[in-house]
């Protein structure tokens, strides 16, 4: 009896962590470190569009991430990741819309890329 306890609380365990277990929209197992590079409020304060770095280790290459939230609605969404580190520039060109300019990148280094979310049109230039 105890082997099969502790073989199934291993198998619960090992599907926790390859599902990556949610809770409240958190990981709870994660070795990724979330490295904040700036915070950019829309004019009127609605939405904050973040730029954000994550570092998962020595064997995964680094990502760009940049994130939209909604104040009003307490929501957030992950509108691009990116693969590696890249030089990216967020700029809000009205209230409901959000410019980044990124380099050249190949298709496979795009992860995400969505064109809008929650009444905000995200536009893509070429960086400057």
């Amino acid at each position: 009896m105890k082997k099969s306890v502790v073989i199934a609380g291993g198998m619960a365990l090992g599907v926790a962590v390859l599902l990556g277990v949610h809770f409240g929209g958190q990981q709870l197992f994660s070795a990724c470190e979330r490295i904040e590079r700036g915070a950019f409020p829309s004019p009127n304060g609605q939405f904050e569009a973040r730029l954000i770095e994550v570092d998962c280790g020595g064997t995964t290459p680094l990502g760009t991430h940049v994130t939209v939230s909604d104040r009003t609605a307490q929501e957030t969404m992950t509108v691009l990741i990116a693969k590696d580190r890249q030089d990216l520039r967020l700029e809000w060109d009205s209230n409901e819309t959000l410019d980044i300019g990124l380099p050249a990148l190949p298709d496979e280094a795009l992860v995400r890329q969505l064109g809008s979310w929650n009444g905000i049109t995200v536009r893509y230039q070429p960086a400057e």
